[in-house]
């Protein structure tokens, strides 16, 4: 009699077991991938990929472009950059690649919270015209037969996110949230001869200008989504 009544009655155990497989929440010691396209507008699109760890730490690698350089112009135009701030910055957007690290927390097991911080790397290499440079830096860049030149832009920020994170029949993950960007350095570079370089200092002053317009116009605002599946 006992034993057909073990029979028919599983253990404790092999309840939990099965009750665990069937939720789609994830057991404290268990490791999750989740691999999605995702966008911080008007900063970054590309490819994420996010790891889970067991404790519900969050390790955030993103690698991609920014297709919203001319809403940053505009967002520059705003702060008082001007039309020629807008035309610059809309350049050194569109041709931006983006990478950006994060680490965080995801704080409660049976919700969706996460919050994230870490580095964010732009790095753009625009053409732009002699008359931005004179109206953007007040400089003169007379110089015969030059008309426009590469620009070597890197922008280095501190970046920070809230986000909640839905995981639906366990695989496909949805992902919103709100966030920011805060330049913390960065540098321009000129591609013009040597003999213009050493003829004025107006090029190594143009360089420093756009570089110091950058970090005072150095805060973000994002909101992002990513879409995605996990592993």
């Amino acid at each position: 009699m006992l034993l057909a009544a073990a029979a028919i009655c599983p253990t404790a155990s092999a309840q939990e077991r099965a009750s665990q497989l069937a939720s789609p929440v994830r057991g404290p010691n268990e490791w999750a991938v989740d691999v999605m396209l995702a966008t911080a507008i008007p900063t970054a699109l590309g490819g994420e990929v996010r790891v889970e760890t067991p404790g519900r730490f969050l390790l955030s690698v993103m690698v991609g472009g920014n297709p919203y350089g001319d809403a940053l112009g505009g967002l520059v135009e705003s702060y008082g950059g001007g039309t020629a701030g807008h035309a610059l910055v809309s350049a050194i957007g569109n041709s931006a690649g983006v990478f950006r690290l994060q680490a965080g927390w995801r704080p409660t097991a049976d919700a969706g919270l996460e919050l994230l911080a870490g580095y964010t790397l732009m790095y753009s290499s625009p053409t732009v015209t002699r008359g931005t440079l004179e109206t953007v830096t007040g400089q003169s860049f007379a110089y015969s037969g030059f008309d426009a030149t590469q620009l070597q832009v890197a922008i280095h920020g501190i970046s920070a996110e809230l986000g909640w994170r839905f995981v639906i029949a366990e695989h496909l993950v949805l992902r919103i949230g709100i966030g920011g960007t805060f330049t913390v350095g960065s540098s321009a570079h000129l591609n013009v001869p040597d003999a213009m370089r050493e003829a004025s200092s107006a090029v190594e002053t143009a360089e420093h200008e756009i570089a110091s317009a950058i970090s005072q116009y150095g805060f973000v605002p994002e909101a992002r989504v990513a879409l995605g599946w996990r592993f």
